[in-house]
C-alpha cells in the first residue's frame, strides 16, 4: 500500500486535468490544484506513517484519501499494467484482512 500511495501521489502532482473542450478553464485548474493539493498531504501521509508508524497502518488509514483511488481509475480506464496488479493486490488484502480480524475477534 505503501507503493500504490507514493505512485499515486506522483501520478497526483502531475495530474494534467484534461477536460471535455465545453468545461471551462477555471474548472480545469480548480480540479488541477485540488488534485496536487490531495496529492501532497497523501505522499506526506505516507512519509510520516513510514518512518514513525507502523505499516499496517497505512493499509487502514489510506481509505480517506481519494487519489490513489483515481489513479486506479485512470488505470482501468488506460488498460495499464498497474490496474490488474491493484485489483490482485485489493483483493488479497481484503481476504487476508477479513481472516486475521475474524481469527483475531476478542471474545463477546
Amino acid at each position: 500500500m505503501l507503493t500504490v500511495m507514493v505512485v499515486s501521489g506522483v501520478w497526483g502532482l502531475s495530474f494534467s486535468g484534461r477536460s471535455a473542450p465545453s468545461e471551462g478553464a477555471v474548472r480545469v485548474e480548480v480540479r488541477r490544484q485540488m488534485v496536487r493539493n490531495l496529492a501532497v498531504s497523501q505522499l506526506l501521509l505516507t512519509l510520516i506513517t513510514f518512518t514513525t508508524a507502523h505499516v499496517q497502518i497505512i493499509t487502514r488509514i489510506s481509505s480517506a484519501y481519494p487519489v490513489w483511488l483515481w489513479y486506479a481509475a485512470m488505470s482501468f480506464r488506460k488498460g495499464d499494467a498497474m490496474a490488474g496488479i491493484l485489483t490482485k493486490f485489493m483483493v488479497m488484502y481484503a481476504a487476508i484482512q477479513g481472516g486475521l480480524f475474524a481469527s483475531f475477534l476478542p471474545p463477546a
